[in-house]
């Protein structure tokens, strides 16, 4: 359950929520369009490239961050990096004010998600039962689902009440959470550094 929950969290926040708001986010800080050097680029032109580059990001991390886990024989050190990067990346949303801050906040936030879903889906397989595993990674996939419907919906929710940097200092908390849990709930082994 606490892989889980560590795994709504990071649907929740990346594929729920930045997804779904990013373009409104640059529009609230730069208007409709955004000058980059001596270049206007529109910002629905923008958003596409960062949630490509979200994407991209997210396709490099996973198989990076695996091949680390495996090396060390120990996926908590991994996802609790990961975890500490995606709180750094919605940080950096939060007080994103520049052209750059936005950008590599997304970029982090993507090298987290692509992180800990890598690892929180091995680290599913390591933890089951040989005879449970089909039932602990179908646990986990449905645990993913209600987090990135969930998070267009709150966030566009929350947005009559509050700015849209609340909304990602919630993500970055439930992150927290996440880290809280890999810490204290299911604590590594004893050798483990981080």
């Amino acid at each position: 359950m606490a892989v889980n929950y560590a795994y709504l969290a990071t649907f929740f926040a990346n594929s729920g929520v930045v997804m779904s708001t990013i373009s409104l986010y640059l529009t609230q800080c730069f208007g409709a369009e955004i000058r980059v050097g001596g270049m206007t680029i529109g910002v629905a032109s923008a958003g596409g490239m960062l949630l490509t580059m979200r994407s991209l990001m997210g396709m490099v991390a996973g198989p990076v961050s695996g091949c680390l886990s495996d090396r060390r024989g120990d996926r908590w050190p991994v996802v609790r990096w990961g975890v500490v990067t995606g709180i750094a990346g919605f940080a950096l949303l939060i007080i994103g004010t520049s052209v750059w801050t936005i950008p590599l906040g997304v970029v982090l936030i993507a090298l987290s998600s692509g992180a800990l879903l890598t690892n929180l889906s091995a680290l599913t397989g390591d933890l089951a039962a040989s005879d449970r595993q089909g039932l602990a990674m179908g646990s986990l996939a449905t645990a993913g689902d209600p987090g990135s419907t969930a998070g267009p919906l709150l966030a566009y929710a929350l947005l009559s009440l509050v700015e849209l940097r609340w909304v990602y200092l919630l993500c970055g908390l439930g992150f927290a959470s996440s880290l809280l849990v890999v810490r204290c709930v299911l604590p590594p082994k004893r050798d483990s550094v981080v």
